[in-house]
């Protein structure tokens, strides 16, 4: 994890194709298996996790300025497209207040 902790300087100069990669990095050494989906049409879902039973559709968003609530919603969409447990919205940058609330509300982990 340390390799991973000294590259958090770093995010906010990297592609959102370059967060990307950093993000399944990150869930690969927590133990998940990581599966990257289609670049177009990907349904708010970048990638997709598998940990024994368990499905998990992730939205890794690089971004400039703080992420509103369409990220959480295109979060949401992914669960159904993908038949996944749980959906996660990852970011370099932080949620607006109606983010967080939707998120809180449909059980969405930021």
């Amino acid at each position: 994890m340390n390799e991973i902790s000294s590259d958090l300087g770093i995010l906010d100069n990297t592609s959102g194709r370059e967060f990307e990669i950093f993000v399944v990095r990150l869930f690969e050494k927590l133990g998940y298996s990581a599966t990257v989906t289609n670049r177009s049409k990907d349904y708010g879902c970048d990638m997709m996790l598998q940990q024994g039973d368990s499905r998990i559709a992730v939205q890794s968003i690089r971004s400039e300025s703080e992420l509103n609530f369409t990220s959480v919603q295109r979060a949401l969409n992914s669960l159904r497209k993908y038949n996944a447990q749980l959906a996660i919205v990852v970011t370099n940058n932080k949620f607006i207040f109606s983010a967080k609330r939707l998120a809180k509300i449909k059980n969405v982990t930021l």
